[in-house]
């Protein structure tokens, strides 16, 4: 299934347009025509990608911006605006906007932007399930071979009178320079007792 966009601008011709041309290209499109109206799409629902326009009564789409980085930081951004500014430019990428285009935009220019931005996603998006994957795995293995408690909880080695040492983090007893390994569930019944 072909990624979820908002698209919120103010002219009416425009949101059209946009929308009617990500439609040809499979996306699935919402458009709205204020910022308001965008605050209000987000908390509701998901999107993969947001085309905003900068200049919007009311709310303007920095402000759309700053709130889509704190309540969707995975949704991409693009802004879009006929009135750009360097300062605006600036601020734009700094709450983490994809791109900033310049209106009137070349449709090729615009899809490839957009083309670009999911892809970004879902990179970002396979990444982080590589590594909680990553994690769940390094998690059972400590697991299986008893090292679930963190460094900071390992307790030093215990020396005896007798000359006994115990080792408890790395699951082995000595006396003199005979080294017992203990298999996990033995630490594990070692560290009960």
């Amino acid at each position: 299934m072909k990624a979820k966009i908002l698209v919120a601008d103010d002219e009416e011709m425009v949101r059209r347009s946009l929308e009617d041309i990500l439609c040809l290209e499979g996306y699935q499109v919402k458009s709205v025509g204020d910022g308001k109206t965008a605050l209000a799409a987000l908390q509701a629902e998901t999107f993969d990608l947001i085309l905003l326009d900068l200049k919007m009564p009311e709310v303007d789409g920095l402000e759309v911006l700053r709130f889509a980085s704190r309540v969707a930081p995975d949704t991409k951004v693009i802004l879009l605006t006929g009135h750009g500014s360097l300062e605006s430019a600036i601020e734009a990428l700094r709450h983490g906007a994809h791109d900033y285009i310049l209106k009137p935009a070349h449709m090729r220019d615009l899809l490839n932007s957009v083309a670009n931005a999911l892809s970004k996603r879902a990179e970002q998006k396979q990444r982080r399930i590589l590594l909680e994957q990553l994690e769940t795995s390094i998690k059972h293995l400590k697991d299986a071979e008893g090292l679930e408690f963190t460094p900071d909880a390992c307790p030093q080695p215990i020396l005896f009178e007798n000359g006994v040492m115990i080792d408890l983090a790395r699951r082995e007893v000595w006396r003199g320079d005979q080294r017992v390994s203990l298999t996990p569930t033995e630490g594990k019944l070692l560290r009960v007792l």
